[in-house]
């Protein structure tokens, strides 16, 4: 797969400092309280390689705040393994809510562009599968959003304990 020359590979955390996560990387950029409107990026969805009957996973997401607060309004995709087989799909978080799987299509390769923006106590989360042309957009509110990051992120999401990390090869974002 050819990659733009515009995606990178991601980092551990950047911005006004720096820091180390178990599970995560990726860009997280920190501000002042409230400082933080909007948020937009795009990726590579990479293919994962799963082994025989594992569950594994991986997440792929952008979005304000939880690198400073307890909130986090974000959006993104997953690759995963279940019982062995990749699963692919797109979905958004008002984080304490569970996460809303969203219903477009999400393939290996598939270039992905998305935005958080806050307005009038409103969130706004959206994204688009550039290969298909599928959209999708959703409004929600969090209790005392911080505004106060910007984050762009590849993660083993988290379940209590970290969860078992998908073989996800490199991920491009831009």
């Amino acid at each position: 797969m050819q990659t733009p020359d515009n995606y990178h590979k991601p980092k551990i955390r950047a911005g006004t400092s720096s820091g180390y996560s178990l599970n995560w990387a990726g860009y997280a950029l920190d501000g002042p309280v409230g400082s933080v409107n909007d948020v937009k990026g795009s990726w590579v969805v990479p293919a994962v390689t799963c082994a025989k009957k594992q569950d594994q996973y991986s997440a792929f997401w952008i979005g304000i705040d939880r690198d400073m607060s307890s909130t986090v309004d974000q959006i993104g995709t997953s690759g995963d393994c279940r019982k062995g087989t990749p699963v692919y799909y797109a979905w958004y978080e008002f984080y304490p809510a569970y996460p809303v799987n969203i219903p477009i299509s999400v393939n290996p390769g598939n270039i992905m562009s998305a935005e958080v923006s806050y307005s009038g106590g409103l969130f706004t989360v959206s994204i688009t599968n550039t290969n298909t042309s599928e959209a999708y957009s959703t409004t929600g509110t969090v209790s005392n959003p911080q505004r106060n990051s910007a984050e762009w992120i590849a993660e083993a999401p988290s379940g209590g304990s970290i969860l078992p990390l998908a073989n996800l090869g490199t991920v491009y974002y831009g």
